[in-house]
């Protein structure tokens, strides 16, 4: 008698909360998942790209940053395998740089080892609880940027392995219909300043990190345009009653809120 009772007077408090903030919690956001190395881990810091994204989803998406620094596919796969998430509309795979080393280092895997992990990430990614339409994951395979290191990286091996993501995920594509791609090595090369997106030849400086965030924002627009947001015209931000997107907002914007007891 003693334990019903307190479970009948929890359910009590549970309903009175219920009533006093009614809207509060109708609504629990999705999540944006991130997987990949240094580039990716160190994009969580300071302006970098992972905060650029979670700024641009404020209120509607939470971004999820699993960036391994140092990894290699070999590696984050060990480190993702079993991870449960829930409500995920969509996950950034951004792999390469550390695997594209040349043969003997330590991080280097071997080209058809990396596509056949692409696909096992890819796996792990369409395994994760789906916040879409139909259960489909929304995957974006984001190729190695370029480099211009010359001892153990070269960029005539990166340019290899961007191939191989973008032929990996066209021999994906029947398996998984919601797959996507960012080209980071042809986009960056193709300015002819290479130099100016990296900090050290190999991680991104911050015109490299703002290059990152605006392909993927390219992309989503034309792929995914249900997860665009356009930001307030008058405030230029991501998450007020002045901004829209297709994307449910996490409870009420303030002015749609009463004061509590009216």
């Amino acid at each position: 008698q003693f334990l019903y009772f307190i479970v009948v007077q929890k359910k009590k408090k549970k309903r009175i909360r219920n009533t006093l903030y009614p809207m509060s919690n109708t609504l629990r956001r999705a999540t944006i998942v991130l997987m990949g190395d240094s580039i990716t881990q160190a994009a969580g810091i300071g302006d970098g790209w992972a905060n650029k994204l979670a700024t641009y989803y404020t209120r509607r998406a939470d971004v999820i940053n699993r960036g391994f620094s140092g990894y290699n596919t070999d590696w984050l796969i060990q480190a993702m395998e079993g991870e449960t998430m829930n409500r995920v509309c969509m996950v950034v795979i951004f792999m390469g740089a550390n695997d594209s080393v040349i043969e003997g280092e330590r991080q280097h895997v071997p080209l058809k080892r990396f596509s056949e992990n692409l696909e096992r990430l890819c796996g792990i990614a369409s395994a994760l609880d789906s916040d879409n339409d139909g259960g489909k994951q929304n995957i974006l395979l984001v190729t190695p940027p370029p480099t211009t290191m010359v001892d153990s990286r070269k960029n005539e091996h990166t340019k290899k392995y961007a191939s191989a993501v973008m032929e990996t995920a066209a021999a994906l594509k029947d398996r998984f219909p919601n797959l996507t791609t960012v080209n980071l090595f042809d986009a960056m090369t193709s300015t002819g300043d290479v130099s100016s997106y990296l900090s050290d030849g190999l991680h991104l400086s911050q015109k490299g990190s703002d290059f990152v965030f605006q392909e993927l924002i390219s992309t989503i627009e034309k792929h995914y345009p249900q997860y665009a947001v356009s930001p307030c015209q008058n405030t230029g931000s991501f998450g007020n009653a002045g901004s829209s997107s297709q994307m449910p907002h996490h409870s009420p914007w303030h002015g749609d809120m009463t004061p509590v007891g009216q």
